[in-house]
């Protein structure tokens, strides 16, 4: 038997509560079981949108340009310098990063307006 909560219309949680909900019910012996299992699926259920948050939070970092492109970190003088292309500069090999996003983000926006801002 193929049931999926799009098939049923409830969200992914309750259907698979109500479908672990019902294994046990006749037999008196497994009602700490039953019990413990909606609790483990409960805990599941909660950590899913935590999971989620943090899959996007790489996808997010993961698409910057400066993981992108790898471009060229390096110690110029008393700052660090992030080069390729354009250059970001910073106290931190991170901040430099950051900047480098950010020049990279500005590169790409006045090509795109003709050279205008």
């Amino acid at each position: 038997m193929e049931t999926t909560a799009a098939k049923i219309d409830l969200p992914i949680d309750e259907a698979i509560i109500d479908a672990y909900s019902s294994i046990g019910e006749t037999n008196p012996s497994l009602v700490g079981l039953k019990r413990r299992r909606r609790v483990l699926i409960a805990d599941l259920v909660n950590f899913v949108p935590e999971l989620i948050a943090e899959i996007r939070r790489l996808q997010r970092f993961e698409a910057k340009p400066s993981v992108l492109f790898k471009p060229r970190v390096f110690l110029d003088g008393d700052s660090w310098c992030c080069l390729y292309g354009v250059a970001g500069f910073g106290d931190t090999p991170e901040l430099a990063c950051e900047a480098f996003d950010a020049e990279w983000v500005r590169a790409i926006a006045k090509r795109e307006t003709g050279g205008a801002g």
